[in-house]
């Protein structure tokens, strides 16, 4: 039968607890609790109160009994002596009487396993007279600080970065001649000794008799110098970066009129912050690529649409603004502004005048901007291309293009190793 609940509502919790034990004992059950409201107009002014439903303890019956179970009986093994009837009482009362005897021990026969086949006497190893002979063999090693040395293993050196022989650099000799010509076109005094080295040492003995030293110089030498291969197409964008002066913007003028005039690829240039908003690299264009648009931008976010829209279709050829190698702040804001125009290739100018420190500085000082080779500039000025090649070499940023000349459209061609090698030292 299920106790029926009541509901009780009050302000303070005590005083409902108290009325709940008075009526329904003190075993009363709160079988739920909640909140409530009394009062007020339009649901406002009203008064919180506590709700409890309670109902009284129900009757229990105790369903566990106390009397303690009487012991089972002695279990007995089928089958095996010694097993007897009756209640383990009776056997033990039995026993004290001396009216029984004790079961007999249990006793299982063994039975022996079967054996089919005699396992035959395995040789050992190493007899005896074997490991005598081992060890009188083996080294004996006397227990002192140099024989533990002996022992280590040996540390492997370095091989010694292999030094010209005077032989081969005697002087007078065809080979200090070479030598002493490349470091007069540029190349430092460490880099034409080990070219010529190299070719006396790895070429000279497999070269026909009579050959000329020289031919095989120029061999080693192209074969050191790194090369970059541009491909200029539709949806591309090629940039040029370095310090006022440098030819950057004729760069531009030359590759945009090359590909304009040659091939059937749309051309577009875009400037960055110019000076003079595009105006000088209009007026290279004027006469040898009319057909090129020049688009300037004064600012990154500019350029970054209009290059967006032009690659689509056309081969973008992008000018930028000098820049100092050691204006580290000018330096960051025009490498934060290529990150937004996310050209493809961008080229290092060098000019060919440059002295080797300048050119080194130039090369470290750019790193931020991160281009992908050197485009050697001002080349008809000095016969002397060895420090930028030099300098190429010793960086690792290869050629990209050689620039002679103020002409538009005949003063950029790609770089050549075997050229450069032969403007170094002519046969």
């Amino acid at each position: 039968m299920t106790n029926r609940t009541k509901t009780y509502r009050g302000r303070v919790m005590d005083e409902l607890l108290a009325q709940i034990r008075e009526e329904l004992g003190e075993d009363a059950v709160i079988v739920r609790r909640g909140e409530g409201a009394e009062g007020g107009v339009g649901g406002f002014f009203s008064k919180r109160v506590i709700e409890l439903e309670a109902t009284a303890a129900a009757t229990t019956v105790d369903l566990v009994d106390d009397t303690p179970a009487l012991p089972e009986p002695l279990a007995a093994h089928d089958g095996e002596p010694g097993a007897q009837e009756g209640t383990f009482e009776e056997h033990l009362k039995a026993l004290l009487a001396g009216q029984a005897t004790p079961p007999a021990p249990v006793v299982r026969p063994v039975v022996a396993p079967e054996v089919t086949a005699v396992p035959e006497p395995v040789e050992p190893a190493l007899t005896a007279e074997a490991m005598a002979q081992a060890f009188a063999a083996a080294p004996v090693v006397e227990d002192d600080a140099d024989a533990l040395v002996s022992l280590a293993v040996e540390p492997v050196v370095a091989a010694p970065v292999p030094v010209p022989s005077a032989s081969v650099l005697a002087p007078g000799s065809d080979a200090a001649l070479a030598r002493d010509t490349l470091v007069d076109m540029g190349l430092t005094t460490a880099l034409a000794d080990e070219v010529v080295t190299e070719t006396v040492t790895t070429l000279v003995p497999f070269a026909g008799a009579g050959s000329a030293l020289v031919p095989l110089v120029q061999r080693t030498l192209a074969a050191r110098i790194p090369v970059h291969i541009t491909r200029g197409a539709h949806g591309r964008v090629i940039g040029f970066v370095g310090p006022g002066g440098s030819g950057k913007t004729r760069c531009v003028a030359r590759l945009a009129a090359a590909y304009a005039a040659r091939t059937q690829i749309p051309v577009a240039c875009v400037t960055l912050r110019a000076p003079d908003q595009g105006a000088e690299l209009r007026e290279l264009l004027a006469e040898s690529a009319p057909g090129v648009t020049v688009h300037s931008a004064l600012d990154a976010e500019w350029a970054a649409a209009r290059i967006e829209e032009l690659r689509a279709t056309s081969l973008v050829v992008l000018d930028t603004p000098g820049v100092s190698p050691r204006a580290e702040a000018e330096l960051r804001v025009l490498a934060a502004e290529l990150a937004q125009l996310r050209a493809d290739e961008l080229h290092l100018t060098v000019p060919a005048t440059i002295a080797s420190r300048p050119a080194r500085e130039l090369v470290m000082g750019t790193r931020s901007l991160r281009p992908c080779a050197i485009a050697l500039t001002h080349a008809d000025e000095t016969d002397a291309l060895g420090t930028v090649v030099d300098l190429a070499i010793d960086s690792g940023l290869p050629l990209s293009f050689l620039g002679r000349g103020q002409g538009v459209t005949s003063g950029l061609r790609p770089a050549d190793a075997s050229e450069l090698a032969t403007a170094l030292i002519a046969a």
